[in-house]
């Protein structure tokens, strides 16, 4: 696995990505950095079902230069916050489908410890009826990473002061996708 990864980056270069890179696909606010969990570990805030005009590979580069900024950075891991709210408001995208296979693979196999938590936000019925169903199958140190709050602020709350949760989410931290992460 350790030599799967390093042929990886010496072919996809994370190291070299630099904001300019990415900064189409950070005004697209699909995944947006936040302010810090209650844990101290930086957030990154992912919006389900927004429009995103970029093409797979920038947004899979999107993703890879966001969790290079937090391994340069020696955090211990990011604290996610999936944001269902948008799912089924705008037409389906078929390059979605793409991105996500590409970005699991690159996540369970280059970075598989770098998730300090998974917070399922403002979750339809149906996403917590198959997170339920899939629950057993997840691997049990993963499992308790991810926390399925519904719609309850109260509980997103619990894990992150409202000072450090994005606008979009209710909180007052104001994301500005034109710098470079936590300057």
């Amino acid at each position: 696995m350790l030599s799967a990864c390093l042929d990886w980056r010496k072919e996809f270069k994370p190291y070299k990505i630099t904001h300019d890179d990415v900064a189409n696909a950070m005004k697209q606010f699909t995944i947006t950095p936040a302010g810090r969990c209650c844990k101290g570990r930086p957030i990154l805030v992912m919006t389900v079902g927004v429009p995103n005009a970029c093409e797979v590979d920038e947004r899979v580069k999107q993703l890879v230069y966001l969790l290079e900024e937090v391994g340069l950075r020696c955090h211990e891991g990011i604290t996610w916050i999936i944001d269902f709210s948008e799912l089924g408001k705008h037409p389906r995208d078929a390059r979605s489908s793409e991105t996500r296979k590409t970005t699991m693979k690159i996540l369970q196999d280059y970075y598989p410890e770098l998730l300090g938590a998974l917070l399922l936000y403002r979750t339809p019925w149906y996403v917590r009826l198959l997170y339920n169903a899939v629950r057993p199958f997840i691997d049990k140190r993963t499992r308790k990473k991810v926390f399925s709050l519904g719609h309850d602020e109260n509980l997103l709350l619990q894990c992150v002061s409202r000072d450090q949760i994005p606008e979009s989410l209710g909180g007052t931290f104001r994301t500005d996708a034109s710098k470079p992460l936590w300057e």
